[in-house]
């Protein structure tokens, strides 16, 4: 049997809002919360991985969807096309380059170890996209072949 469902959770002011971006702010939430967390544990100021997120998030979107179109690019027709995420098409390669050229640079201005950051911050982003995955499965999409075994999908 094979999974149909609907992508859309619910409409907000006539927008659909999607289970997708639902499970991916999901994660992202929890990924910040547990870095705060363990930053505290570890003696630094939590609210930096705040100061952080402003600029990583925005900036690892932009470079997940660069990534993307350059990957794809005979699907792009305007610009338009190439801006609205909201056709889909993000690529996490693209974006963990993005958001690790920001931590580079913020590691630079707030004087902080660069790997010692990317030690904190990588273990939740993991944990972050394992759960945007399931965005890919209420979009039916991003998953591997048909398969007979039990648990396939």
């Amino acid at each position: 049997m094979q999974y149909q469902g609907n992508g859309v959770a619910f409409q907000l002011f006539g927008i659909e809002v999607r289970w997708y971006a639902i499970f991916i702010v999901t994660g992202m939430t929890l990924a910040l919360r547990l870095v705060e967390r363990e930053m505290e544990r570890r003696g630094i100021d939590g609210e930096n991985i705040y100061d952080l997120a402003i600029w990583m998030i925005p900036i690892g979107v932009a470079g997940a969807r660069i990534w993307y179109v350059l990957f794809e690019a005979d699907r792009f027709h305007s610009l338009w096309d190439v801006i609205n995420i909201r056709s889909g098409g993000l690529a996490i390669q693209g974006g963990i380059m993005a958001a690790l050229l920001t931590c580079w640079i913020f590691a630079k201005k707030k004087d902080f170890s660069f790997l010692r950051l990317t030690d904190l911050l990588f273990p939740y982003v993991a944990l972050a996209q394992a759960i945007g995955r399931w965005g890919n499965f209420t979009n039916n999409e991003a998953h591997g072949g048909p398969t007979s075994l039990p648990w396939g999908v």
